[in-house]
């Protein structure tokens, strides 16, 4: 769909079924996204594997599209593209990942262009970006928002910050993310979060919820 330098853009076609060539074709997609949710969330568990994707590409209730982006052969992010087909047919969701090693490169920027572009030519006048935020971000908004798991405790001093226009919560305005999000010309809607607990509790832990 586009190519900048070394970097290409294409489409993925929806394969037929869940062969070999899908398993690894899609592995590769799978591998790519837990690689990038686990350097923003520090866990790869919310990710899915190559045939929950499938799954996903054969949903009848909305269309799911992927676009791959390789530089020199290597897959180096993704932009999933999701449009309702029932209800919301004028809106669609995007959600772009990108190798951690490779952030610099205008890698996401490119995806979410040809996404955007994507989604204009299904008619679809409403664009959700999703965008991941590690909670150290929220814990030390004052640190580098690189968008990676580290980070301390910081009371926030000095941070500019960006509330949601639902009121569901607030992200520092001068993290990757948030930056990335802003420059496209989106807005922030709404936030929303999500917590893992390790099982089996140990006992202190236990005794401290009775």
């Amino acid at each position: 769909m586009s190519q900048t330098s070394a970097l290409t853009i294409e489409l993925m076609r929806i394969p037929d079924g869940f062969d070999q060539a899908a398993q690894d074709q899609l592995g590769q997609v799978a591998a790519l996204v837990q690689l990038s949710r686990r350097y923003v969330w520090g866990t790869t568990e919310l990710s899915n594997d190559a045939h929950d994707i499938f799954r996903d590409l054969k949903d009848p209730y909305e269309r799911v599209n992927i676009l791959c982006a390789y530089m020199d052969g290597r897959l180096v992010g993704r932009a999933e593209v999701r449009m309702p087909l029932i209800a919301d047919t004028d809106t669609a969701q995007i959600v772009v990942d990108v190798d951690p090693d490779e952030l610099s490169e205008g890698i996401g920027r490119s995806l979410l262009s040809a996404a955007e572009q994507l989604a204009h030519g299904e008619s679809r006048r409403v664009i959700r970006l999703i965008t991941e935020h590690p909670a150290s971000e929220l814990r030390a908004p004052s640190g580098p928002g690189d968008g990676s798991v580290m980070g301390g405790e910081s009371n926030g001093v000095g941070v500019q910050w960006i509330n949601a226009a639902d009121g569901s919560g607030q992200l520092p305005a001068s993290h990757r993310q948030t930056r990335f999000a802003q420059h496209a010309g989106y807005e922030l809607q709404t936030v929303s979060s999500f917590a893992l607990l390790d099982l089996p509790l140990s006992t202190d832990r236990v005794e401290s919820i009775e």
